[in-house]
């Protein structure tokens, strides 16, 4: 039996499994706060700690560690100064609570450093990002079909999913708009294309009808890719950015109540 052979086999399966759960843990990232695990706080954070635990050991089995220089560098010292400041911090409680976070948010930027190695795999990342906004999306419109007004908001008719806050849901979703445009123009298989085709308009009505003065002003600064990227698209490509942009007007039309569109007005 070649010993090294199979070492070298089961460090490709570590390295697929550690890449694995970073997808699924992008997937969950829009809906994090849904589902809480006893023990471990939302999915998102249990999935994270499994792929850090996998990732870990696929680099020790190769003998690959973090590469301490350039952007790792700066991350290490960002979650370093964080933690020092409970030195001179107003707010001891609050600092403690916050520095933890980093330190798991260090962690994942290293997974995303060691095992997004390419293209393709970035593109994987985005795609999970994208289907778990579209989670979201389905969320949102049954909220809105069901006239499911967030409690307090009825003058505004403001619409979220479960217990998400509508300004950091509008957030989520406007950041999957160029990503998911990115994907739109790839050749990869045609379904993948119009879902991610499909999401921009979606995504979009959707952030409008979270009332979110901020989303909008990240979906618009998103979709401006839609006409910045005009230039360089094929002649199909062309008419489904058209198409898009037709379909958030028409979205508008159809499903923002006037009073969303008022307090978006504010801005």
């Amino acid at each position: 039996m070649n010993h090294s052979g199979d070492i070298g086999k089961r460090h490709t399966l570590m390295n697929k499994t550690a890449f694995f759960l970073l997808c699924l843990l992008t997937f969950t990232i829009p809906f994090s706060d849904i589902v809480e695990l006893p023990g471990f706080g939302t999915m998102t954070r249990a999935i994270g700690y499994a792929a850090l635990l996998v990732g870990l050991v696929a680099a020790a089995e190769t003998n690959r560690h973090a590469r301490l220089h350039g952007p790792p560098l700066w991350a290490l010292g960002f979650v370093a100064w964080a933690a020092l400041s409970v030195v001179w911090t107003v707010d001891m409680e609050a600092t403690i609570g916050r520095v933890p976070m980093f330190v798991r948010c260090l962690g994942l930027y290293w997974l995303l450093y060691e095992y997004v190695d390419g293209t393709g795999r970035v593109d994987k990342l985005f795609l999970a990002y994208i289907l778990g906004g579209y989670i979201c999306i389905a969320g949102l419109m049954l909220s809105a079909v069901s006239d499911e007004i967030i409690v307090g908001e009825s003058a505004y008719s403001r619409y979220s999913m479960g217990s998400l806050d509508p300004n950091d849901l509008a957030a989520m979703l406007a950041i999957g708009i160029p990503m998911a445009w990115h994907l739109a123009g790839l050749r990869i298989n045609p379904i993948w294309i119009w879902i991610c085709r499909v999401y921009v308009p979606v995504a979009a009505v959707a952030v409008l009808l979270t009332g979110s003065r901020g989303g909008l002003v990240a979906a618009i600064a998103a979709i401006t890719i839609v006409p910045v990227s005009m230039r360089r698209l094929g002649f199909r490509s062309k008419i489904a950015a058209v198409m898009a942009l037709c379909l958030i007007l028409i979205g508008i039309v159809q499903f923002v109540p006037d009073s969303t569109l008022q307090r978006l007005g504010t801005i």
